[in-house]
């Protein structure tokens, strides 16, 4: 309860000054009020933003983690971090075993002399 609201209640008589003192106050309070309210605004804006930021900043690490594995040759650590769904790592599964059984086909290949039919299943691809 603020003093306006006691004097009025308890009867006091106020003079002018005094009302117009109250009426500031009265005035200054509710700013005080508004202000408090656009600071936690501003603060749950600013911890939006801050989360928007961390998840950006977990999807570059992500990406420059699969920029490294691509750099090194390593398709097989690929798979777990390019592709979210279980149907997609074993179609990738699948593409990379078919393709060293056709390496190891083609190597046997021209081991046995055969290097146009090495030739034609490398090109195949």
């Amino acid at each position: 309860m603020n003093t306006q609201e006691w004097r009025r209640l308890n009867g006091s008589p106020q003079s002018p000054s005094t009302v117009a003192l109250n009426e500031q106050i009265a005035r200054l309070e509710r700013n005080l009020v508004a202000l408090q309210a656009a600071m936690q605004q501003s603060q749950g804006e600013v911890g939006q933003r801050i989360r928007e930021g961390h998840r950006r900043d977990q999807e570059l690490l992500r990406l420059r983690q699969q920029m490294q594995a691509i750099q090194r040759g390593q398709p097989d650590s690929l798979q777990g971090m390019l592709f979210q769904s279980e149907e997609e790592r074993h179609a990738l599964a699948r593409q990379v075993a078919s393709q060293r059984q056709g390496m190891a086909l083609a190597v046997r290949l021209l081991r046995q002399g055969a290097g146009s039919q090495a030739l034609d299943l490398l090109q195949g691809w």
